[in-house]
């Protein structure tokens, strides 16, 4: 059973709201939860509950209205109009981070600074997308490391009687190659989906090989991450 926990942070001058993604059980094996493999990754309309325009996975919506009230409630308590908001996560969190961000944007109308999201599957139609890139998409930047194969799920189309749903990415990419080397343009993430396109009927079976390495947090991404902080090279971002 997966366990739903974000953190809230407040200086100065800045609050962060960080969601933790999925909880290892076992080591050298991440549980992806239940919208890998079951239906939970059917879409539903959340316009009427959290303001969020398109349709989004059924999943991270549930998991994102456990927390949701409380959030809200910390962050309006805490925000004196001095402070900048900043959402983060990964994994998981990622996902529920892009929901946070929606959902501050559509239901709440409260600005937020910068979206950081890390492994994040995808969480939308290409509805849901559009409109994040249409409000905010200039303030999220959303990390992909090599073949870090949760950044590819659901697949594109994901199978929904009668018909499939549709799944995209928002926001701007920011992709590690095999070698560390970091690139801000879709032309290397579109190469990568080209090669290593994931259906519903391979997700399973990648979860025990390369890809699944990739998405580990501390070696996948803040190593990186930190070796071009140290460097100063990062490509200029909202901080």
């Amino acid at each position: 059973m997966t366990i739903l926990q974000a953190i809230i942070i407040a200086g100065a001058d800045f609050i962060v709201v960080a969601f933790r993604g999925t909880i290892s059980e076992k080591a050298g094996k991440i549980e992806l939860d239940n919208w890998m493999i079951d239906a939970d990754a059917r879409q539903i309309s959340v316009e009427d509950t959290f303001g969020i325009r398109g349709n989004v996975h059924e999943g991270f919506a549930n998991a994102f209205s456990a927390l949701w009230p409380g959030i809200q409630d910390a962050v309006k308590s805490l925000q004196n109009g001095k402070r900048s908001l900043w959402i983060t996560g990964h994994s998981l969190g990622g996902a529920l981070a892009a929901m946070a961000a929606a959902a501050f944007t559509f239901e709440v109308r409260l600005p937020f600074n910068g979206l950081y999201t890390y492994g994040q599957p995808r969480v939308g139609d290409p509805d849901f997308c559009g409109n994040c890139d249409a409000h905010f998409g200039e303030q999220y930047f959303r990390f992909v490391n090599n073949q870090d194969i949760v950044t590819r799920v659901p697949p594109r189309f994901f199978p929904h009687f009668p018909w499939p749903d549709t799944y995209g990415h928002a926001g701007r990419l920011l992709y590690f190659d095999a070698q560390g080397g970091l690139h801000n343009d879709e032309h290397w993430w579109n190469n990568f989906l080209t090669s290593a396109q994931v259906g519903f009927e391979k997700m399973i079976g990648l979860l025990t090989v390369a890809p699944i390495a990739d998405h580990d947090l501390e070696k996948g991404y803040i190593t990186h991450i930190a070796d071009y902080i140290a460097a100063g090279s990062l490509p200029a971002m909202q901080w």
